[in-house]
């Protein structure tokens, strides 16, 4: 979105989850993290705030002025997570009032990440092009669809019943899915998501010595939905399917695993099940992944392998995983 000369940095990983994977630093978004880039293959340090950031991502317009009303409201829910994190972190429970306020912040970021608004982008479209297959079988269920679409986040070109027809007939009408609809969504559906999708699950909450493992790592799309397709892992989109399970890394001490079914509880994590969850972490990255150093620990075919190797092992990392 282009927001007429002004500009705002939006995170849509939190810097302050991202210092929970950094070297300690006196403000949370100054801690220093390892990064590596999958589609260069390049490394490089950089600060908490300096990485998991999209020019303008949470930007609105109102009246054609950019306003960081959501960014506010995003904020705000961020200043009630980020202190119960902590307790989190030094009193982990699998029980439900323990991991209410981690289960906020997967809700929070499975949300508001580019891959899913992509994503949502796209479905939104692909509604509109079953609904309008009807819309314009006549004139006038075609000109109270043109009236009523703004209010499903929709702007239409203005042209011809004729014109419309014949474009929604081979897709080649561009509706345009507005910014502002999808930021209403994202920031609505955050307390459903956890009431929902994610508090009826069976949480795993896994704890482990990085000193010892390696420890946990995150990336730019920290929160996992794997599911399986023909006995293959690929790729989920939401939270609420019961075939697929959510992974989470809290800190490179603590991740869990949400699943409709299995078992539930705390468990010791050591480096073979780190390096698994490090593994479908990596799978699932959209371009970075982030961590102290690059002494971490993953799966490489039912093998451990240290960081250091991690750009050669790319290769099989994009062709285990299929995006569902």
């Amino acid at each position: 979105m282009e927001a007429q000369g002004r500009s705002w940095r939006h995170h849509f990983v939190p810097a302050w989850h991202l210092s929970n994977f950094g070297a300690p630093a006196e403000r949370k978004r100054k801690a220093l993290l390892w990064c590596f880039d999958i589609k260069d293959g390049k490394q490089f340090t950089a600060t908490a705030d300096k990485v998991g950031y999209k020019e303008d991502f949470n930007t609105a317009l109102v009246n054609g002025e950019p306003t960081d009303y959501f960014e506010k409201k995003t904020r705000e829910l961020e200043k009630l997570i980020v202190p119960r994190i902590e307790i989190f972190r030094q009193k982990p429970s699998h029980e439900k009032d323990g991991l209410f306020w981690v289960l906020a912040a997967i809700a929070l970021m499975a949300g508001k990440n580019p891959a899913t608004r992509s994503r949502l982008v796209e479905a939104t479209e692909d509604e509109f092009y079953r609904g309008a297959a009807e819309l314009v079988s006549s004139r006038e269920r075609y000109e109270m669809f043109a009236q009523a679409s703004p209010l499903f986040g929709l702007v239409l070109p203005h042209m011809s019943f004729e014109d419309a027809k014949r474009c929604i007939e081979t897709r080649s009408l561009d509706p345009v899915v507005q910014q502002n609809y999808m930021l209403y969504l994202e920031l609505t559906t955050i307390s459903d998501m956890v009431k929902t999708c994610l508090l009826p699950r069976r949480w795993r909450v896994f704890q482990t010595d990085p000193d010892a493992t390696g420890g946990f790592i995150t990336t730019d799309n920290p929160v996992v939905r794997r599911m399986e397709r023909d006995g293959k892992p690929c790729r989920g989109f939401g939270v609420g399917r019961n075939d697929t399970m959510i992974a989470f890394a809290v800190s490179r001490e603590l991740a869990v695993i949400g699943e409709f079914q299995g078992e539930e509880g705390f468990r010791p994590a050591g480096i073979k099940e780190v390096a698994w969850f490090n593994n479908t972490a990596i799978a699932h990255c959209n371009r970075q992944i982030y961590a102290l150093n690059d002494q971490f620990n993953y799966d490489f075919g039912g093998r451990i392998r240290a960081a250091v190797h991690l750009a050669e092992d790319l290769a099989l990392f994009r062709s285990t995983f299929t995006q569902a």
